[in-house]
C-alpha cells in the first residue's frame, strides 16, 4: 500500500494498493476524511480528527464522485507554455520507461510562448534521439522546446527534484545557448 499524508494533516489520510492483482492508481480516503477540489483544481481535505478546518494543499488531483483521487501534481509545477498549461509531473511520468537517461522537465521564459518546457538531463544521449522520445510519446504541445546535457539533476536533501534550481540552471543555459547562436 501507499499511503497519502502530509505534516499538516498529522497523519495519513488516504491509501490505494499498489501491487497484486487489486491494484489501484487512485487513493481512497480513510473513514470521516471528507474530500473537495479549489477552483484550480487543487485537493481540499476536511478531517475534524486533524484540523479544525479544512486543509488546501497545493496538490493537483482527479477527483472522482466516491472521493478516490489521483495525483496529477503540484500547482506549483505547472507550465503555462503558448496558453496551455501543462503539468511537469505528469509528463514526466509518460516519459518515465522511454527516454534512456536521467532527467527532469522545467521551463525557461520565451517571448512567443511565455514559458518554454525544458527538459534537463544526465548521460549519454543526443538531444534530437530525446526530442524523438518524446515526439512518440507526448502530445504535440508537451514536448520540450529544449534539451541541455548538465553533469548533475538538481535533487533536495531528501531525493526529490529541486524545480526552483532546475529553473534557474535551464535558464543559464538558455541565456548561454541563444549568446552562442548570436
Amino acid at each position: 500500500y501507499a499511503t497519502y499524508g502530509m505534516t499538516e494533516t498529522l497523519s495519513h489520510i488516504a491509501l490505494r494498493r499498489i501491487n497484486g492483482a487489486q491494484h489501484e492508481t487512485h487513493f481512497f480516503p480513510l473513514e470521516g476524511v471528507t474530500l473537495t477540489q479549489d477552483t484550480e483544481g487543487c485537493l481540499i481535505i476536511s478531517d475534524p480528527q486533524t484540523n479544525d478546518a479544512p486543509l488546501h494543499t497545493n496538490d493537483l488531483v482527479e477527483l472522482l464522485p466516491d472521493g478516490r483521487f489521483r495525483i496529477l501534481g503540484r500547482r506549483d509545477n505547472v507550465v503555462c507554455s503558448g496558453g496551455i498549461k501543462l503539468q511537469i509531473e505528469e509528463i514526466e511520468h509518460k516519459l518515465a520507461t522511454v527516454i534512456p537517461v536521467p532527467f527532469m522537465l522545467t521551463y525557461v521564459k520565451d517571448e512567443r510562448l511565455g514559458q518554454a518546457l525544458t527538459m534537463l538531463y544526465t548521460g549519454e544521449a543526443f538531444p534530437s534521439e530525446l526530442h524523438q522520445h518524446c515526439a512518440a510519446r507526448l502530445g504535440r504541445y508537451e514536448v520540450p522546446k529544449h534539451f541541455f546535457h548538465i553533469s548533475q539533476l538538481p535533487m533536495t536533501e531528501t531525493g526529490k527534484p529541486a524545480r526552483s534550481m532546475a529553473h534557474q540552471v535551464a535558464a543559464e543555459f538558455y541565456k548561454m545557448h541563444s549568446i552562442s547562436k548570436n
